[in-house]
Parts: C-alpha cells; sequence; structure tokens
C-alpha cells in the first residue's frame, strides 16, 4: 500500500512539474492578412501571443509584436486589435503605392508592376526564462529587384524587457570569438547547392573585399537566443554579394559561454550540452 501511495505521489510531483512548464510557456495564434488590389499586394503573418505566465509580461509581447505593423498606420489605436491593425497597415500601404505609381505616370512612364509587402512575425524560442520572437520583412516598390530584412528579439520573462544588446561581452572582439563567427558563415554558405567546393580555405572569395574572414565584425542585427544557442544572421550585401541572401547560423551555448554576459548565461547555462555543433540556421 506505502508503494503504491509513494508513487502516486510522485507522479502527481511529475504531473505538477510539468504542468508549470507548460504554463511558463507562451501561447500565441496565428493571424493572417491578405490584400490583393489595382496597387499593391500584401501578406501578413503573425504569431499573436494570447497567454503567458502573468499579465505583465502578455501585455508587453503583444505591443512588442503588434509594433512593426502598427508603424504602417499614424492612426493605430492604442488598444491592440491584430487583425485591425494588419488591415490598416495594409490598406496604408496600398494607399502609398496608388501615390507611388502615380506620380511615376505623371512623369510619363507607365509601371506595369504592383509594390509588394510581406510580413512574418513568428515565435522561434520559448523556455521557461525566454522568448524569441523574429520579424522577416520584404518590400517591392519597383527596380531590379525588393529588399528585404530578418531581425530577432529575446524577451527577458522576468522583466519583459529586450534583451538582445545585452546578450554578449565584450569578449566578442577576441580572435577566438572571431574564429566562431567564420566558422558559422561557412556553414551558413555551405547549405548552398552551389558551393559544393567551399572550404574555410576558400571563405574569404565569397566574402565582399573590404571583409575580412579572419576579422569578421558582428552583424548589424542583434544576436538572439534559441533553444540550443545563439543566432546570428547577416543580411545581404552586408559581408557578402546579393546572390548568397542572408547568412545565418547558430553556436551552441557551451562554444558561446565565454562570450556571454553573465545575465545571458544564467538564462541559458541549462540548455549548453558538450556534442553540440555550429549549425546554419533556417530563416524560413
Amino acid at each position: 500500500m506505502k508503494k503504491v501511495c509513494c508513487l502516486g505521489f510522485m507522479m502527481l510531483v511529475l504531473l505538477s512539474a510539468c504542468g508549470d512548464e507548460v504554463n511558463k510557456m507562451v501561447q500565441t495564434e496565428n493571424v493572417v492578412y491578405h490584400l490583393d488590389d489595382k496597387y499593391a499586394t500584401v501578406d501578413f503573418f503573425v504569431e499573436y501571443p494570447i497567454k503567458a505566465q502573468n499579465k505583465e509580461l502578455l501585455l508587453q509581447l503583444q505591443q512588442a509584436v503588434n509594433a512593426p505593423f502598427a508603424q504602417e498606420n499614424k492612426n493605430q489605436s492604442s488598444k491592440i486589435d491584430m487583425q485591425q491593425t494588419l488591415e490598416n497597415a495594409a490598406a496604408a500601404f496600398s494607399e502609398m503605392a496608388q501615390q507611388n505609381l502615380e506620380s511615376l505616370r505623371k512623369m510619363g512612364l507607365n509601371p506595369s508592376y504592383k509594390e509588394v509587402l510581406k510580413r512574418d512575425m513568428r515565435k522561434i524560442a520559448d523556455t521557461d526564462k525566454f522568448v524569441t520572437f523574429s520579424l522577416f520583412s520584404f518590400v517591392f516598390t519597383g527596380g531590379a529587384h525588393g529588399n528585404s530584412y530578418w531581425w530577432a528579439t529575446t524577451v527577458d520573462k522576468s522583466d519583459g524587457k529586450n534583451i538582445s544588446a545585452e546578450i554578449l561581452n565584450q569578449d566578442v572582439q577576441k580572435p577566438e570569438f572571431k574564429s566562431l563567427l567564420k566558422q558559422g558563415v561557412f556553414a551558413s554558405l555551405s547549405t548552398n547547392k552551389n558551393h559544393d567546393n567551399l572550404s574555410l580555405d576558400n571563405l574569404q572569395d565569397e566574402l565582399l573585399d573590404v571583409v575580412k574572414v579572419d576579422n569578421l565584425p558582428l552583424p548589424e542585427a542583434e544576436p538572439f537566443l534559441l533553444n540550443d544557442g545563439v543566432g546570428f544572421v547577416y543580411g545581404a550585401y552586408e559581408i557578402s554579394y546579393y546572390a548568397n541572401g542572408n547568412i545565418s547560423f547558430v553556436i551552441p551555448y557551451h562554444l558561446m559561454k565565454p562570450y556571454l554576459s553573465q545575465k545571458a548565461w544564467k538564462m541559458v547555462k541549462d540548455l549548453a550540452f558538450d556534442k553540440a555543433q555550429i549549425r546554419p540556421y533556417d530563416l524560413e
């Protein structure tokens, strides 16, 4: 009888622990909007937070996710309605596209294209201590090709603050860290089928002349925390040619430990595994 009671108690403890972990995760719902009119094509996709471990954190996350879309619409209400935000942003973009295209026609030109805006906001990491959301944006307003950017922001669940600028310490200027960046760039570019003969020895050939493979700068986009390491993204033209697109990779936590701030390491130390390798990161 005692054994049965003990087993039952242990099961309750385990279930309770699992429940606590689930309650700390940020739950989202998909909010989607598509517009296709005479002047523009707009596609929005958002994983919108609907539940977090407390109301304050939830509101901060909702505001952060809403912001990149609300900026398209100057008349955005202070009350968040994500679906309405997307509709307003799409309408604002279409109105601007109409003005741009009609302006070109007044100049005697005859543009045969529509302007395009695509924006995706997704949750890409979620632990009991932090959550990370990414934003991909593509815009085409004429010319040879459109412009895109990708960034991510990591939020500390204890206070709802963005900690992306506080992840790294000053030792990232050391040659040892520069070597990790080099390996990361190699890992990312190696996934390109046109780079079958790529090696660390000839990696310089894929970089812009002003960029030195053994002294790579940090990406302009801030780093971000994932479940298995720190993510880095170089934008198109940042260190390489446009054809290579965004260069993105993950350096595992056990390799990043010497280069993380004390705050960041406390948040990820339980996620560090010695066998993890530097890997490419798929932005899609």
